[in-house]
């Protein structure tokens, strides 16, 4: 009986899960420690060798520590639909959320504040976080020639507001 070598192709799935893994600074087997996978299966998965179930696509973006918006992108490039809802800031259930914001900033008033809210991945492609960019400033940043991403990139001090890793 002759064997013949299969060639498995990196999915997009598991193209994206070694970079996320990459990006954490994760070997294999940490993550497969992290999220109680076997490490063998972790790179099935990888290679192509293995397709993720949902519920493994979620296991292991929980354990990359990924938003919701990472983990939507995860699942699309395994072909499942997202699961996880998105609201812009602007809309009306989102108002406590900007309140809060607004108050934090005031209480550093008289000092200048800027809140600030990016996004992180391993790269920004495909995973350009640029709507999840949040700026605002209180009274006291005053009116400024340069435009406030310039002024940001350039400040000696940074106060950051910590939101949740999951998103808001």
């Amino acid at each position: 009986m002759q064997q013949r070598a299969i060639n498995h192709q990196p999915t997009p799935f598991g193209a994206l899960l070694k970079q996320w893994r990459e990006h954490r600074s994760l070997s294999q087997l940490d993550l497969a420690l992290t999220s109680q996978v076997s490490q063998r299966h972790i790179s099935f998965l990888e290679s192509g060798r293995a397709q993720p179930s949902q519920e493994m696509v979620l296991q292991l973006a929980t354990g990359l520590d990924m938003t919701l918006r990472h983990q939507n992108l995860m699942l699309s490039s395994a072909g499942f639909a997202p699961i996880h809802t998105e609201t812009d800031l602007s809309a009306p259930e989102m108002a406590s959320i900007c309140r809060a914001i607004e108050f934090i900033l005031r209480q550093q008033e008289p000092y200048p504040a800027i809140a600030t809210g990016t996004c992180s991945g391993p790269t920004k492609e495909p995973l350009d976080c640029s709507i999840n960019q949040v700026h605002v400033e209180n009274r006291s940043s005053g009116p400024h020639p340069q435009p406030l991403s310039q002024r940001a990139r350039g400040a000696r001090k940074d106060f950051k507001v910590p939101l949740p890793g999951r998103g808001i």
